[in-house]
């Protein structure tokens, strides 16, 4: 049997007082002299936290971004009918500034990428158009660049502006930086899927016409895994095959909810709840720092919103070591 400082590389110290929990303590153990307890610094689940509000209410509009502290926002509807928002917004973790416009409103479109770097693509340009025109923005302006082959909405993208993936229904098209290439498609058809991950490694989450399906792309093609336990359309993710986090988004039957969901590579597992319900927001990041931001409230009041969460992970905590 090993023992800890063998498999730690350190002494279990004894200590009167706990020191404090956080990354440089992660996985640290103690025996604390005061209360007369083994005990050890964890990770916990995760919690939600009010982010900043954007100037503009979006729902179905367009995100990027790499974590809470790092998001773009643009396009989407703030009242039905509309043709599209065309302001554009980025979001440091506290307040959303305004940056340059997107040219033409858009919505129920893709959109991938970072804060100096995001693409968005397809989707409605204006209703009821499929566009199949496509943006890019160099950390200062949007500019056109080539179309997609297939005009969808209700589709979500993940990836860069080097790489990326954009699967819908019975079309799956890869971006490489500079064109959109037909490429192997799902192996479940749907639309509204929730994504994460990268332009060769991502996930393709639930989506309509498939309750709780789950597939990862490896680059190459779709591979059924674990099915989650709350199917939903148009949600928001962040993280990848390797770990995720899903959250907010429309069930594909029932009444809308807040269920938030994990994922280890292996297994699906449930995380506290957004106190937020939103249907159809933007969102994304990693998963351990995500935003989910806009959509729209649970009926009959169907309000659209401006309002943000923000997801961190880990929380780190004080716990002690019990033996049954």
């Amino acid at each position: 049997m090993g023992t800890y400082k063998a498999l730690k590389g350190q002494r279990v110290n004894s200590l009167s007082s706990d020191p404090s929990a956080d990354a440089d303590s992660s996985g640290r153990m103690w025996y604390n002299t005061t209360s007369n307890a083994l005990k050890y610094t964890g990770a916990g689940t995760g919690a939600w936290s009010t982010g900043g509000s954007m100037s503009t209410t979006r729902n179905t509009g367009m995100g990027a971004g790499t974590s809470s502290s790092s998001f773009l926002a643009t396009g989407g509807i703030s009242s039905w009918p509309s043709s599209g928002n065309t302001s554009a917004e980025t979001y440091n973790g506290t307040s959303w500034t305004g940056i340059n416009s997107i040219n033409g409103g858009r919505f129920k479109a893709a959109g991938f990428g970072t804060i100096s770097a995001a693409i968005i693509a397809t989707g409605y340009k204006p209703y009821p158009t499929k566009a199949t025109s496509c943006e890019d923005y160099n950390g200062t302006s949007w500019t056109e660049i080539n179309d997609v082959n297939n005009p969808k909405t209700n589709i979500q993208g993940t990836g860069d502006t080097s790489s990326a993936i954009m699967p819908c229904d019975a079309v799956c098209e890869s971006w490489n930086g500079t064109s959109w290439s037909n490429v192997n498609v799902l192996n479940e058809d749907r639309e509204s899927i929730t994504m994460c991950g990268t332009g060769t490694s991502a996930l393709a989450i639930n989506g309509s016409g498939a309750t709780t399906d789950v597939e990862e792309w490896n680059g190459t093609g779709w591979t059924e895994i674990a099915n989650n336990t709350n199917g939903r359309t148009t949600g928001a993710a962040g993280g990848g095959p390797a770990k995720a986090i899903l959250c907010s988004g429309t069930p594909t039957s029932g009444y809308p909810f807040n269920y938030v969901e994990s994922f280890n590579g292996t297994a699906w597992s449930a995380a506290p709840a957004t106190t937020q319900i939103r249907q159809t927001p933007l969102g994304g990041g990693t998963a351990a720092s995500l935003i989910t931001a806009g959509g729209y409230t649970a009926p009959p009041a169907d309000t659209y919103l401006s309002s943000s969460e923000e997801w961190s992970k880990p929380v780190y905590a004080t716990r002690t070591v019990t033996v049954s």
